[in-house]
């Protein structure tokens, strides 16, 4: 092949001139294909923007800040803030059988039941109104105003009074699960002590064994097998006690003039102090006193000891205080 051959070969090899791309209405009048019927017709691609994906991944919008050492400390204080302020603290009570709560925020002091001068022609749930500092406040009967049995008034009543929009009331209630609420509270072990018998009434496991309804007792709580008024007897109780590292007691419960009475006197014997809720001990009374009398009687009896070195103080459920409190 000569030079002119070659020559030749070389021109018929350059490609031809390259067509400008479709415009885009060029493009839309093409003729288009028919898509079979129940084919999937796939969508064109969207155009390309231009932009380097790359540099977007490193684009933030103006209002978004690298955390500083400073700035995430302020955060975690305010999420630890918010935190807190979600708590809410709730005081139970018990209604005849059944349980209730009430914010403690709206709570201004609990009170024991006192004379309460009636209102005429007032609706059956409003028991009358009495005087607290100067301030007149109205009591219901909660049960009855809930349409629930009456609230029958015994040394567990107490009279929570309210507060809202300016104005207050009393709601009378059956019992509250103050003092067990405040152990807990504290981060102070909840014991409790469950009497039984060998067979018949008591048995364990039987109905009239259980806690009383209404009770509050949580998973956590300690429990103490007993089969004598004192609650020391043949029991695990000094060794829970210890393994707790408890020094002081604080008691309430039933029966006062025996489980209540035998146990507190042991507890000063072993050299407990014991804080007695005077309010939140109850009996059932007998022939010759009754069950206010015993608890009257029991509360100034016990508090008077003093032969054994520790002594008994008495205080009321609301006025209990306790370490952490």
């Amino acid at each position: 092949m000569d030079l002119a051959d070659i020559r030749k070969k070389a021109r018929g090899s350059k490609p031809g001139p390259v067509k400008p791309p479709r415009s885009q209405a060029q493009a839309d009048s093409a003729v288009q294909l028919p898509v079979p019927v129940g084919a999937v017709e796939v969508p064109p691609p969207a155009p390309r923007s231009g932009r380097d994906r790359l540099a977007e991944l490193f684009e933030f919008p103006a209002e978004f800040d690298l955390a500083t050492e400073e700035s995430y400390l302020e955060g975690l204080e305010k999420q630890s803030t918010d935190s807190v302020e979600d708590l809410r603290q709730w005081l139970t009570f018990s209604l005849g059988d059944e349980d209730y709560a009430l914010d403690i925020q709206q709570i201004s002091e609990i009170i024991k039941p006192r004379e309460v001068t009636e209102i005429p022609r007032a609706p059956a749930f409003v028991l009358g109104v009495v005087s607290l500092r100067g301030i007149i406040v109205p009591i219901f009967d909660l049960g009855r105003r809930l349409r629930l049995a009456p609230a029958e008034l015994s040394p567990v009543s107490r009279i929570i009074v309210c507060h809202g929009d300016g104005r207050s009331a009393g709601l009378l209630v059956d019992r509250i699960n103050q003092v067990t609420a405040k152990a807990r509270a504290a981060g102070r072990p909840v014991i409790f002590i469950q009497h039984e018998s060998g067979g018949g009434y008591l048995e364990h496991g039987s109905a009239a064994w259980q806690l009383a309804h209404g009770l509050e007792a949580l998973p956590t709580d300690l429990r103490v097998r007993k089969t004598a008024a004192d609650s020391f007897h043949r029991t695990t109780l000094q060794e829970v006690l210890q393994q707790h590292g408890i020094d002081e007691l604080v008691i309430c419960g039933m029966h006062t003039e025996f489980c209540v009475d035998t146990t507190t006197r042991r507890a000063l014997a072993l050299g407990y102090p014991v804080t007695l809720v005077e309010d939140a001990h109850t009996s059932a009374g007998n022939a010759a006193l009754s069950a206010p009398q015993v608890i009257a009687h029991h509360n100034i009896t016990l508090s008077n000891i003093s032969s054994f070195g520790p002594r008994v103080r008495l205080v009321n459920a609301a006025d209990l205080r306790l370490g952490g409190d």
